[in-house]
């Protein structure tokens, strides 16, 4: 079965190998701009010496399919995601979608903020196929937001996802009404064990050379 699962620093090589496969196109969806390969092995150290909230979907093993970085800030959280070109359109996305909205909402927070997210209309069709709302600029410069249609009972039976909002990172600034992380979630990274999967051994804050 598909698992979304935490990294170590044994999957350094193979995280940052899914990270320097992106294309131009998708390095510029996933970072906001055109990162060079130093910046984005650089980044994917960054990820396991500080111990962010990144989860990973490893198929076929040890090959990285997809990852997902929360990166929680004072006006919510910012989202980034990746599927490798190979692995897409078969559940991928939606599992990692799934476990950050699961990992925000346990934080209180209301909004996901994605970047380049307007120009990016796979990630808003994913967001509201599984039950979000879409908020981003489209060319005009005026704001939209998609609500999304009900489609079945809410996922893990709960109303969560509906509740959450996925909003371009343009708008962070002024949107009204985003959930900062509350205070007695201040320690979350640290209370995630009960997110990993059985048997999984908890990172270790030395990064691989």
């Amino acid at each position: 079965m598909r698992t979304a699962i935490r990294p170590t620093n044994f999957d350094f090589h193979q995280l940052a190998y899914h990270f320097l496969t992106l294309s131009a196109g998708d390095r510029l969806l996933r970072f906001g701009r055109l990162c060079s390969d130093l910046e984005v092995v650089a980044y994917t150290e960054s990820l396991l010496r500080n111990r962010e909230a990144i989860f990973v979907v490893k198929e076929p093993a040890p090959f990285i399919a997809g990852a997902m970085h929360l990166e929680f800030t004072d006006y919510g959280a910012n989202l980034g995601l990746s599927v490798s070109d190979w692995a897409r359109r078969h559940g991928v996305g939606t599992l990692l979608l799934e476990r950050a909205v699961l990992v925000g909402g346990s934080c209180g927070i209301g909004t996901l903020f994605v970047r380049n997210l307007s120009a990016n209309t796979a990630f808003r069709r994913l967001a509201r196929r599984f039950g979000m709302k879409v908020a981003w600029v489209p060319a005009t410069g005026s704001t939209r937001l998609d609500l999304p249609v009900r489609n079945g009972d809410p996922i893990l039976g709960t109303n969560i996802v509906g509740q959450v909002t996925l909003a371009d990172h343009c708008l962070r600034f002024q949107w009204e009404g985003t959930s900062s992380v509350d205070s007695s979630s201040a320690g979350i990274l640290e209370s995630m064990a009960a997110l990993r999967e059985p048997g999984e051994k908890q990172l270790s804050t030395e990064v691989p050379s």
